[in-house]
């Protein structure tokens, strides 16, 4: 920092060219005289600091993603006049976005002192924040340290037009220490930016730090440091590794490192030193398992501020696996449950009398066990076994499931509870895990057919095939089996057989021969069987006379199975609303084992009849179901329901972002009939965000995931390369694809898959084209599409009216080309008359006046003033708050206000947000 022009560091500490410079020790200055900003407790900083100073100046590594929105916020807010406090867990990135605010404020010419929390429990010994300073006199020791002076010295270096006081670890404060830094702030003009591990706005939670009152003398503006998604994930991936990874791989570094970012580095790196990793096709994948590399960096990283009392609790815990709360609660005390609960380091969720909690990150629970000493083992399952349920036939099963992966330290065998990065993830995985632990038990006991089936339903959440085709090949099998038992049992079987990718022959044999012994559930597996051979021939299946009977019985499972088969029959052809009927008469008694999927099919059904708002109440209700009750399939069902329609609506970024929550559950077997579909959803919206890399990594592995069951829409592996091309520049080219796709699914009668692909073309369709459009809109009855094809018309007539009213009510799709084509053909409409061109506010207001179409535009649904709106325009388009203010004659505080609110309802972190952002119906 030394080097900046205008400037001179000592310490932390920087200060324009017209001061004296302080002297330092030798030791402390470059050969050229100049001081080094050297930390007495960070040799490695210093050797950074000191090539700096000898001019080695380094390309600096691009910031990842999640930490540049973090400091640009953290910016925003200083440029508001506000204190800031960056809230996050160890290993989040605080630290770089505080590097960020330092190097952006000297930049600016500001005067900084940056501070690093040090708390130590050797009495006599505060101010060491301070006393570990450069700025600290030499011969000062912490006896004789006085408070004025210590004020004085730090204060002094902050006499400028712009200062900030950057700390590192506030809650690591000792009281002394927040006193000279509350006199400082006083005394300056100096706005506070400071990290911390835990939030000062949790009830309960910060009371006893000494910090606590400081920051409500301050009231500073809380930036939260997020856990990485999928994307951060892939971007972390390619930085450490140098390359792509595959999906799979960045699911596992997901789930494994709860989405810390220096927790999934440790990872990855130790997984590359143990060669469990390797490049397949360019892209890195998993050569062995995670869960067997050293993870003894994660353990440094995430214990280093506990106490003893901290760490035994997470040894027990971490021995024990999931647990209910009440267990935690007998094996771990009170005060020490809630410390790690604020820490980040537990998870904890109760729903309905029932709950799990957990250790987090799941490579924490790992890496604490592997360093438990075996007298230490010894106690704690003692101690486990007197409290946990079942304990003993739990932890025999997850050995059993997991192998005998050796730990590097102590050689014990390890139970490896793959986790969401989220908490509520976390916490489904972890009562998956232990669902599918004492599923295995049951079975290994008794390997019957209803055993067998609660194992296999529980293994496609996380798919292992080896184990399927175990648990298929030694289920015994009595004569006696009830019949719709042994139906699903052979259900099963022909979608493990299916996905495995056995041929048509093997498949057709195999149901043949479970014929005679199916009875009256025989023609359900025929009827699976011809839906799996539609699915491979790209073709729509019907329902038959054939299969009749089952509609009003053998059984539930017989009778769900038929009206799912027949309500995506009727909504695939093009007529949703009797889709909707079918499913509507069936609800209340499906079979548990289909309801999700008749769900899903509701949702979609829902939304091509252009029930928007009705399909996204239902999907929101249904993942908070499906998240308070740990239901894996529910969220897998309600997260994709929900981000259909936020796509529909153009909320690009929160629809991804359940996308992203989905996607952490890792490969969906055979039974999950809509991860395709999430897959090619996932692609679009990447290439529309603007992430190409990662879009055509999703795209990659859709076209890789095996075909069982075309769900409603099918996989749309057609309408994912199209967006990859537009995002590649290829706009002819994905236009081609997507009709000529088209055309091919309405030839084999997917009317409504038809429909999709030539709704969401880049550009105008001709009049041959709109000809073969109309005639299937005659054939169908989907309203969702009614608003896009009406689009294109209006495109063909010279009547502004019309062109103004079909803009208003399919601007909800969000086509950006299509949208400017149609206004382009306005503006020449206008000019043929004398008219000028639309303005870019009338633009603007044409597209946010939303009608009564599709999803309704953004400034209605988030409820922006008139002012609001026309200043968040302003700013979209580059200008400043203070342009903004001399154009409409308002102070710059009340344009700060205006955006800072506007900004609130349409959930944008930073302003850069606003450049991608759908503020008016997202026309752009």
């Amino acid at each position: 920092m030394s080097d900046l022009p205008g400037a001179r560091t000592i310490g932390h500490s920087v200060r324009d060219g017209g001061r004296a410079e302080q002297a330092a020790p030798a030791r402390w200055r470059a050969p050229d005289g100049r001081p080094l900003p050297l930390s007495r407790n960070d040799g490695q900083d210093g050797a950074r600091r000191a090539s700096h100073a000898r001019g080695d100046r380094r390309r600096r590594p691009a910031v990842p993603t999640f930490r540049t929105r973090a400091a640009e916020a953290a910016r925003e807010w200083l440029g508001m006049g506000r204190h800031v406090l960056v809230v996050g867990d160890d290993g989040s990135g605080k630290s770089t976005v505080c590097a960020e605010i330092i190097r952006d404020e000297i930049a600016a010419g500001a005067h900084v002192v940056h501070l690093r929390g040090i708390r130590t429990d050797v009495p006599g010994t505060p101010y060491l924040p301070f006393l570990t300073h450069e700025l600290a006199r030499t011969g000062w020791a912490p006896g004789r340290w006085i408070h004025p002076e210590a004020v004085q010295v730090f204060s002094d270096e902050l006499r400028g037009h712009r200062n900030v006081i950057v700390v590192d670890d506030l809650d690591r404060f000792d009281a002394d220490s927040i006193a000279v830094l509350e006199n400082m702030l006083q005394d300056t003009s100096a706005r506070l930016v400071a990290t911390s591990s835990i939030s000062f706005t949790a009830v309960g939670l910060s009371e006893g730090l000494p910090a606590h009152g400081l920051l409500g003398q301050c009231a500073p503006a809380e930036v939260a440091m997020t856990p990485l998604g999928y994307q951060g994930t892939a971007e972390l991936l390619e930085a450490r590794l140098g390359s792509g990874a595959a999906p799979e791989l960045v699911s596992r570094v997901l789930t494994f490192s709860g989405g810390i970012p220096r927790v999934a580095g440790a990872v990855v790196d130790a997984a590359r030193w143990a060669g469990a990793l390797r490049q397949e096709g360019g892209a890195w994948t998993e050569a062995a398992a995670l869960e067997d590399v050293p993870l003894d960096g994660v353990a440094h990283a995430l214990t280093g501020r506990l106490s003893t009392a901290d760490c035994e609790a997470l040894g027990l815990l971490a021995w024990a696996g999931p647990v209910r709360p009440e267990e935690a609660s007998a094996l771990v005390p009170p005060p020490v449950l809630e410390g790690l609960r604020a820490r980040h380091r537990i998870v904890w969720h109760e729903a309905d009398g029932d709950g799990v909690v957990g250790v987090f990150p799941p490579a924490l629970g790992i890496a604490v066990r592997r360093r438990l000493s075996p007298v230490q083992e010894q106690s704690i399952e003692q101690r486990v076994s007197a409290v946990v349920d079942d304990y003993r036939v739990l932890q025999d099963a997850l050995v059993g499931e997991t192998g005998a992966a050796q730990s590097a330290n102590d050689g014990q065998t390890e139970d490896v509870p793959l986790s969401w990065s989220a908490d509520v993830v976390c916490l489904v995985d972890a009562n998956v895990r232990r669902q599918r632990a004492a599923a295995r038990a049951r079975w290994e006991g008794s390997p019957t057919v209803a055993h067998a089936l609660d194992y296999l339903d529980l293994l496609s959440h996380d798919v292992d095939v080896d184990i399927a085709e175990e648990v298929l090949a030694t289920t015994r099998v009595s004569r006696d089996e009830a019949e719709v038992l042994l139906t699903r049992y052979r259900v099963a079987q022909l979608q493990w057989k299916a996905w495995a990718g056995a041929d048509e022959s093997t498949v057709r044999a195999f149901v043949e021969d479970c014929a005679a012994e199916l009875g009256d559930h025989a023609p359900l597996l025929a009827l699976h069987l011809r839906f799996l051979e539609a699915t491979r021939a790209g073709e729509a299946f019907a329902v038959t006379a054939e299969d009749q009977p089952l509609a009003s019985g053998p059984s539930d499972l017989a009778a769900s199975w038929y009206t799912l088969a027949a309500a995506v029959t009727k909504a695939e052809s093009g007529l949703p609303e009797v889709a909707l009927g079918l499913i509507a008469r069936r609800a209340d008694g499906a079979h548990a084992s289909v309801r999700p999927y008749l769900d899903s099919v509701r949702l979609t059904s829902l939304l091509l009849a252009g029930k928007v708002e009705e399909s996204e109440d239902r999907a929101r209700a249904g993942l908070a179901t499906a998240c308070r009750e740990l239901d894996p399939v529910g969220i897998h069902v309600h997260a994709l329901g929900l981000a259909q329609v936020l796509f529909v609506k153009g909320a690009h970024a929160e629809a991804w972002s359940l996308l992203d929550l989905s996607m952490r559950l890792g490969t969906a077997g055979p039974t999950q009939l809509t991860h395709g579909r999430a897959l090619a959803l996932a692609s679009v919206l990447q290439s529309k965000l603007g992430h190409v890399e990662l879009a055509r990594s999703l795209n990659e592995r859709l076209a890789r995931r095996p075909d069982v069951y075309r769900s409603l829409l099918g996989d749309m592996k057609e309408w994912s390369t199209a967006h990859l091309l537009y995002a590649e520049g290829h706009i002819e080219a994905g236009d081609d694809l997507l009709w000529n796709a088209g055309q091919r699914h309405a030839a084999h009668g997917l009317r409504a898959s038809a429909a999709l692909l030539w709704a969401t073309r880049a550009r105008l369709l001709s009049a041959e084209q709109l000809e073969v459009v109309g005639r299937l809109q005659t054939e169908t009855a989907m309203p969702l599409f009614g608003w896009v094809f009406a689009l294109h018309r209006s495109a063909q007539s010279d009547d502004e009216r019309r062109i103004r009213a079909a803009a208003r009510a399919s601007v909800s799709w969000s086509l950006p080309s299509l949208t400017e084509e149609v206004l382009l053909k306005l503006d020449m409409v206008r000019a043929a008359r004398g008219g000028d061109p639309l303005s870019m506010s009338q633009r603007d207001r044409l597209l946010g006046a939303q009608g009564d179409g599709a999803g309704g535009g953004v400034r209605r649904a988030s409820g922006l003033s008139e002012r609001e709106l026309e200043i968040v325009l302003l700013a979209r388009d580059g200008m400043s708050n203070r342009e903004i203010a001399d154009g409409l004659v308002l102070s710059v505080r009340t344009v700060e206000n205006h955006l800072y609110r506007a900004m609130r309802k349409l959930k944008l972190k930073s302003r850069s947000d606003l450049a991608s952002a759908r503020i008016s119906s997202g026309w752009r």
